[in-house]
């Protein structure tokens, strides 16, 4: 029996140590040769041994990675811009909203068991390289005319086999608004969400189905939550506060970026020791 594993690297404060386990992992645990690097900023290796997982999970948390909420329906990953924080088009750093928003979502009672795997995506820069428009939800941090600090929010997209570009809900939410709004979407979609067909399960579908409907039931769901305990779930600034202090903003001139684009016939756990060792 076998079954495959993604993992999430939290930083890129862990890049080295967990590009050489990642170096182990496939030496020690894969009897295939290849890992699948997927368009979401994970990796994800196959044909795992049942009987290897449990060593597998151990190996990943000696390097700070884990497997929490990398399959099965669920909020996965919060993924955002592969130059975040060193973009020079960045208008606001998106790292440390994603990082809340990861803490929240992470084994979320309410969220373990949705009609299908949902993606968030946030992008803090003019341009749109965490390609928000086909995520669950798509973020865009920006400024209103008074320079507060928001999001707009979209919501909808999906690729497969029916690729749909996602629909704006709210054109600006205040930052610290934003587990509340994201509570009331997944919420309506928990509730309203097809669960007797699988390729119709996605939120894309729902949003298209419901039209109208679904945007006032996410609203009317997000004043509920503001008028019962949407106070406990604001972001407070001093949290903001804390989490921004892990990612302070690097000089776009302090690091040289290079692009590896030659094909290769190395293994995975070849690629993943000649990265790590390129980059030490």
């Amino acid at each position: 029996m076998y079954q495959y594993t993604d993992f999430d690297q939290p930083s890129t404060a862990v890049y080295q140590h967990a590009s050489q386990t990642q170096a182990e992992f496939g030496t020690a645990h894969l009897p295939v040769g290849y890992g699948h690097f997927s368009t979401r900023q994970n990796v994800q290796f196959n044909w795992i041994p049942l009987e290897k997982s449990a060593d597998v999970m151990d190996l990943l948390a000696t390097a700070d990675m884990h497997g929490i909420q990398t399959s099965g329906n669920c909020i996965r990953n919060i993924t955002s811009d592969a130059l975040a924080g060193i973009a020079p088009d960045e208008l606001i750093n998106p790292r440390p909203y994603a990082e809340i928003m990861r803490q929240w979502s992470t084994l979320h009672p309410e969220f373990a068991f949705l009609p299908r795997k949902f993606k968030i995506a946030i992008s803090g820069a003019q341009e749109d390289r965490a390609a928000t428009a086909w995520h669950d939800v798509g973020l865009h941090l920006r400024r209103n005319a008074a320079g507060q600090v928001g999001f707009k929010v979209l919501v909808g997209g999906g690729m497969g086999r029916t690729p749909v570009i996602v629909g704006t809900l709210r054109e600006f939410l205040p930052w610290n608004q934003i587990l509340n709004y994201l509570e009331a979407v997944v919420r309506v979609y928990n509730r309203l969400g097809r669960r007797d067909n699988l390729y119709k399960a996605r939120i894309k579908f729902l949003v298209k189905a419901e039209g109208q409907r679904f945007v006032d039931e996410v609203e009317a769901e997000f004043a509920s939550i503001l008028a019962h305990d949407g106070a406990a779930h604001a972001i407070p600034q001093a949290e903001l506060d804390r989490v921004s202090a892990h990612f302070r903003r690097q000089s776009r001139h302090s690091k040289a970026t290079t692009w590896l684009s030659q094909p290769t016939t190395a293994t995975p756990a070849q690629a993943c020791s000649t990265s790590w060792s390129y980059c030490r």
